[in-house]
């Protein structure tokens, strides 16, 4: 299985190729747009409507496609993106909403 930085870097390989230097409001929109993808689908999937839809695997499909904007974003950014989730991730989990409400965090 590779890293969040292995894909990261094939990403910016195969979106230079493909589109050459972007902005990074090309792949910030395109998170947009999967988005609403994700959100139409778990929608669809709770009214139970729209049963000729794969909604679980467009959900799946949704979500992978977030994370490939994601990472050309991050890179249109110069940010590593493994890096920022590692770091936001061990203060997050530090959180504790059920013995603080107010903000999660612990008592000092």
């Amino acid at each position: 299985m590779k890293t969040i930085k292995e894909i990261q870097d094939e990403v910016k390989d195969w979106a230079y190729h493909n589109f050459g230097n972007h902005p990074s409001l090309h792949p910030l929109l395109g998170i947009g747009e999967e988005t609403g993808e994700l959100q139409h689908h778990f929608l669809k999937r709770e009214q139970k409507i729209r049963t000729n839809e794969d909604h679980d695997e467009e959900i799946k499909d949704a979500l992978a496609d977030l994370f490939i904007f994601m990472c050309d974003f991050s890179n249109c950014e110069d940010i590593d993106l493994e890096a920022v989730i590692n770091g936001v991730w061990d203060n997050v989990k530090q959180r504790n909403w059920k013995t603080n409400k107010e903000n999660g965090q612990s008592p000092q």
